[in-house]
Parts: structure tokens; sequence; C-alpha cells
């Protein structure tokens, strides 16, 4: 028999694995033609939301069952399996969007248009809402699946926000003949899953380029994390600009 427990904990699954499919296909829709770089981000972060919303679906049946020969203490730790799992997947999409937002500072900037700013907006008061309703189911129900969801519309809302001031200030910029304002929109896309980058600076060095970058990720990555996503960052900054010839990356320990 199917307790209430998992019933409130699939419920909760399912109904944010639809939302993030929606979110997704119309972020990704509305960032790529609307010419935003937060908004398209953002539409990518909600499809990693997806995929971890299916894991928190598999494994909540099996963390329901009770006690038997092989698992005397019950299922329980499937559900710390499935919230590092919803990590893992995190945690790969913030090292795509953090190479793509950098690189996006050496290409010519786009101008966001209105329908970008309306899908940010529709985001945030959708994320907000959610994570409203998970959280409190999960602390009723001392669930670390459905907080894991919770916390990851928590960290949504602050995604959504941030796209939402990038949409705005280069719509702003681009009429006030403000320029350099359509770069908050490749800015805000940073701020998706990945905290901050500090300084980008980048000299001539004869025939090509120099680059130092420091940046600031979670503070409780492992040294062998933060390394990984420095190396990827610069492989593929190496590999789509020949006439960059070295990129040094230093990596800082972000706090709240």
């Amino acid at each position: 028999m199917v307790s209430e427990r998992e019933k409130i904990s699939k419920k909760v699954a399912w109904i944010a694995l639809v939302s993030n499919l929606f979110l997704m296909i119309g972020k990704i829709f509305f960032g790529l033609f609307g010419g935003s770089e937060a908004v398209f981000a953002d539409g990518i972060h909600s499809g990693a939301d997806v995929v971890a919303s299916i894991a928190v679906l598999a494994v909540v049946g099996i963390s329901n069952k009770p006690p038997d020969k092989d698992h005397p203490f019950g299922h329980g730790k499937a559900e710390v399996i499935s919230e590092a799992i919803v990590g893992i997947i995190l945690l790969l999409v913030s090292i795509y969007i953090l190479i793509e937002a950098i690189l996006a500072f050496f290409e010519k900037p786009s101008v966001p248009q209105y329908s970008a700013l309306i899908a940010a907006i529709i985001s945030y008061i959708a994320k907000e809402i959610l994570y409203r309703y998970s959280i409190k189911q999960g602390e009723k129900w001392n669930s670390k699946a459905i907080i894991a969801i919770a916390l990851d519309h928590k960290g949504d809302i602050v995604a959504s926000l941030a796209a939402f001031i990038g949409v705005l200030l280069a719509i702003i910029g681009n009429a006030i003949g403000w320029t350099f304002l359509l770069y908050a929109d490749a800015i805000a896309s940073e701020f998706i899953q990945v905290q901050r980058i500090d300084k980008i600076r980048a000299r001539e060095h004869g025939h090509y380029k120099l680059l130092d970058i420091r940046l600031s990720l979670n503070h409780d990555l492992t040294i062998k994390q933060g390394h990984d996503i420095a190396r990827e960052i610069k492989n593929e900054i190496l590999n789509k600009y020949p006439d960059v010839g070295e990129v040094l990356i230093h990596v800082n320990p972000y706090y709240q």
C-alpha cells in the first residue's frame, strides 16, 4: 500500500518535472529568439532540473519501502543518493554555463527582446510558488529528496531574478546608447548556479593573447572539483580562440 509520504513525494516531484519542462522549453526558445544569454542559460538550467526531477521520482518509491532482510534499517538512504544526483547534475550544468558566459565576453553582444524579459518574470513567479510549496512539504514529511527539489527551486529564483535584471539593463542600455550595458545580459548568465567572476584581464603578447581569470565557486566544493571546472574553462577557451595562447585561472571560495 502506498503511504501518504510517498504520494506527496511523487506529487512534488511530478509538479517539479512538468513545470521545469515547460519553463525549459519557454526559456530556451525566448532566450534564443529573444537574444538573451541569461534567459537561455536559465533554460539550460531548467533542463537539468527536469533530469533531477526524474532522478527523484526514480528513488521515491524505493526510499519509502519498509525494512527487509537485506535492508534492516529501511531504504531511506535512497533519498540521500537522489540528493547527491541532483547536486552532480547541477554542478555539470554550472560548468557549461560558466564557460558559455565567459566566452560571451569575446563576442559582440546582442540586444535582448521584451519577450525574454517576460520569460524571466514568469520564471521568477513560478519558481517562487514552487519553492514555497516544496519546502513546506519537504519539512513536513522530513524528505531529503523533496527538500533537494525545493532548494533547487530556490536557486532558480535567484537565477531568474538575475536574468530579469540582466535583460532589463541590456534593453535600457541599447535604448539610451550605453552599449556597455549590453554585456549585463551575459554577466547575468554567470549567476545561474555560478556564484561570481571576480576579474577578467587580457593582454597582447606578441601574436597571441594572455588571459587572467579569477572566479568564485561554492566554498564546499572539493579541490578536485574546483580544479576540474577551471581546466574545462581553460580548454574550451583555448579550443575556440586560436589567438589565445595561455589562460590562467585562479579559483576563490565563495561564501554567502
